[in-house]
């Protein structure tokens, strides 16, 4: 996967993220969990996947940018080895001024 904007590497951060925490919530099912379960699911549906462009409303954008912070945050911790697709993903965030206006 190759990108150049910010818009594109929102989408694939946002994507990511989605994939983390099914998994997370797949790990928390398999111990029984269902309180993380539906705690995670609860944060995909917030941010609005599945839902049509033309019905998205602010609230899945709020959800949207919380989540690009928590990727960024997960990003920024020490020990963790990066591929040079987040690596590039997480440069056009950092370096975008409109979002770190939120």
């Amino acid at each position: 996967m190759s990108f150049e904007t910010v818009e594109e590497a929102i989408v694939y951060v946002l994507k990511k993220q989605k994939s983390y925490i099914e998994a997370e919530a797949d790990a928390a099912r398999a111990k029984g969990d269902t309180e993380t379960v539906h705690r995670n699911h609860k944060r995909i549906e917030n941010m609005g996947f599945g839902v049509k462009v033309e019905d998205l409303t602010d609230d899945h954008e709020e959800a949207r940018v919380d989540e690009l912070f928590v990727w960024i945050e997960r990003y920024e911790q020490k020990g963790i080895k990066h591929t040079p697709v987040n690596q590039k993903a997480y440069e056009l965030l950092k370096n975008d001024k409109d979002l770190f206006l939120v």
